[in-house]
């Protein structure tokens, strides 16, 4: 099991040492991390838990905590008051203590990520149904991402929420950029009003069968892309290729079936158009998966893993009734689950969604939720 017991010793040495006398910053940051769950060490995970109910009354000191354990058999067993006396003996210094939480936590989501990995093998090895088998692996890895690539949440107050706003308002002053994500689509922009596209949003595009749900998928994606912002579009129908064709030819004057058609050195006008559109295109953060039918969990997982090494800006999804769902039967509850789950994705990485859905063909008048196919 993975462990690093010098850290851990660190951790509780600040509290017991050096925690009424830290700054306020240290403290905060430090105890936003801890828990009970970084140590490994019984001993270790045993005076925490008296730490911790002295964080807040007071009486972290060694003479306060040797006196409320001294008939215990654990801290007998352990040394008592010279187990006290070999963590406090580190001498560190308080400023680095938030780096050892952190490696703790670190090293504790590397113990969490093993033991998910290792129950879905099993159950890979085991018997079984085989789309039972995929969805305990689709949910690892989903589990796996997030435990890698999150962090410890802060406390939500008023003062907190009005600390965001007023970043917010600084940032948007100091910035060229005026309200959220543009896509410098009229019809678009103009829905989402001077606001413009929040961190947050969840949007659904819905269209009706061959009204160009994918050519609008991938102009928002382009002119998005093309102010500098890194994209992430989920092609749940058509290849990388084919969307390579698609952006080209978007970029250009030429259409799809060019790339088909004379492709030879002689065809100035093809090669003109090829060059100018990949010259714009190369330089632009688009990021493809063209998996077919990935379940939401996949989708979250990947989402997660590219923002977390490159950064994204935008999610793009088309579209929504080619995702793979856990269940089969009502189509609605799919369709909710991966709505839901993509909602949720938004939130938590502060990265908006749009997504393109087809409408129920025999749709009568003008769409709502309930034309979603």
């Amino acid at each position: 099991m993975i462990s690093n017991h010098n850290f851990e010793m660190s951790v509780l040495d600040f509290y017991i040492s050096m925690y009424q006398s830290a700054s306020s910053a240290i403290k905060a940051e430090v105890d936003s991390i801890v828990s009970i769950d970084l140590f490994v060490d019984s001993n270790h995970r045993m005076l925490w838990g008296e730490i911790e109910k002295r964080r807040e009354s007071g009486g972290l000191d060694m003479i306060s905590i040797d006196s409320a354990l001294e008939n215990e058999s654990w801290y007998i067993k352990a040394g008592g008051w010279g187990f006290l006396g070999d963590i406090t003996a580190s001498n560190m210094r308080q400023e680095s203590v938030p780096d050892h939480a952190k490696q703790l936590d670190e090293l504790r989501r590397q113990r969490d990520s093993f033991n998910i990995l290792n129950s879905a093998l099993k159950t890979i090895q085991g018997k079984g149904d085989h789309n039972e088998k995929m969805t305990v692996v689709s949910d690892a890895i989903s589990s796996v991402s997030s435990l890698m690539t999150s962090t410890k949440k802060e406390k939500k107050t008023i003062a907190t929420a009005i600390d965001k706003i007023l970043n917010y308002i600084e940032e948007k002053n100091n910035s060229d950029e005026s309200g959220g994500l543009r896509t410098n689509i009229a019809a678009i922009d103009n829905a989402m009003g001077v606001r413009g596209i929040g961190k947050t949003d969840f949007i659904v595009i819905g269209a009706r069968p061959k009204t160009g749900k994918t050519l609008t998928s991938l102009r928002i994606t382009s002119e998005v892309a093309a102010q500098g912002k890194n994209v992430l579009f989920f092609s749940l129908e058509m290849s990388d290729f084919e969307l390579g064709i698609r952006l080209l030819a978007n970029q250009s004057l030429l259409n799809p079936s060019d790339f088909y058609g004379d492709t030879s050195d002689e065809n100035h006008e093809f090669w003109a158009g090829m060059q100018a559109a990949s010259s714009k295109l190369y330089k632009q953060g688009i990021f493809i998966e063209d998996t077919p039918a990935l379940k939401i969990q996949q989708m979250v997982a990947i989402a997660k893993q590219i923002n977390a090494k490159n950064g994204l800006d935008l999610i793009v999804v088309d579209y929504l009734q080619k995702a793979g769902v856990n269940e089969k039967g009502r189509h609605d509850l799919a369709v909710g689950e991966i709505s839901g789950g993509l909602k949720n994705l938004a939130k938590e990485i502060e990265t908006p969604v749009i997504a393109l859905s087809q409408l129920n063909r025999n749709g009568v008048g003008k769409p709502t939720i309930a034309h979603l196919r």
